[in-house]
């Protein structure tokens, strides 16, 4: 929150708070530390969580038309909260299957804590998550994939990636994953735990990639634990973009829906451990 800026309100409503609970749960992780930050503007709310080592991002904006109720007064404002007390308080007052239940959300600069408000069957209850005094900056990574400095691109089978993934999750005593691509040879990711290797290759000439280019033959290495965390909203992923920078720095777009007009995305970028010279 911005102390010296003019009062910034923010008030939604959601007849169901599924969509809101599925983004909360894939950015999320098992710290029970970590935070959430939030920009609440006049078309809808980002959510941002960065790692502890400042490798990962995800990020996801929800645009205003998917409330069914969404206003802003006042200016963009940012804040910061514990993710898993909001993610949990969500979840709760969010999930009713009663056909009465509303969830409210209120958010206020002049307070030092976002309300959660449900109403169900002439019941009110109401849930305040408080906030922490200061909100970390987050980068901006759209200037880094242009069209000189995107190194790979492709429209990626969510199912193959999850599968992809699901066996190199398995690898438990891996700590690196190499990603490895090449013009012609498409994809490969390829993990070593020392008792077995794994390649997976996703080919350029299959199904498997929707659309693929790359300038040259290259190979990077990633956290393994935070290359997992990129796969986990595979789950509910329609369509996934993969972009690799020459620096190495990776973008998973899922998108959750396919509506247009309302496009809903889950943004993860990683930065590499190293290059690997082809």
């Amino acid at each position: 929150m911005n102390a010296n800026a003019a009062l910034s309100v923010m008030k939604c409503k959601l007849l169901s708070a599924q969509t809101l609970i599925d983004v909360l749960n894939v950015i999320s992780d098992s710290d029970k530390n970590e935070e959430v930050r939030i920009d609440f503007s006049d078309t809808g709310m980002t959510f941002h969580v960065t790692d502890k080592t400042k490798s990962l991002q995800v990020s996801s904006h929800m645009p205003s038309s998917l409330f069914d109720a969404y206003s802003m007064e006042g200016q963009t404002d940012s804040v910061s909260c514990t993710l898993e007390p909001f993610s949990k308080c969500v979840s709760i007052f969010g999930s009713s299957k009663l056909m009465m239940t509303t969830l409210q959300m209120a958010y206020s600069s002049d307070d030092n804590c976002i309300k959660l408000i449900l109403d169900e069957n002439e019941m009110h209850s109401e849930c305040q998550i408080r906030t922490l005094a200061s909100v970390d900056d987050v980068p901006d990574y759209a200037p880094l994939f242009t069209d000189d400095t995107t190194h790979m691109g492709a429209i990626i089978t969510p199912s193959a990636l999850r599968c992809a993934l699901s066996d190199i999750e398995a690898m438990k005593a891996a700590t690196e994953v190499e990603i490895a691509c090449h013009p012609e040879g498409g994809l490969c990711i390829s993990c070593d735990d020392s008792s077995v290797v794994y390649d997976g290759y996703l080919d350029n000439i299959s199904s498997l990639l929707l659309e693929f280019h790359c300038r040259e033959e290259k190979s990077w290495k990633y956290n393994r634990q935070l290359l997992l965390r990129c796969g986990k909203p595979l789950s509910l992923s329609t369509k996934v973009f993969m972009r690799i920078t020459t620096e190495g720095i990776i973008c998973l777009q899922h998108l959750f829906n396919d509506d247009p007009e309302s496009p809903l995305f889950i943004d993860c970028f990683i930065h590499p451990l190293e290059v690997i010279s082809p």
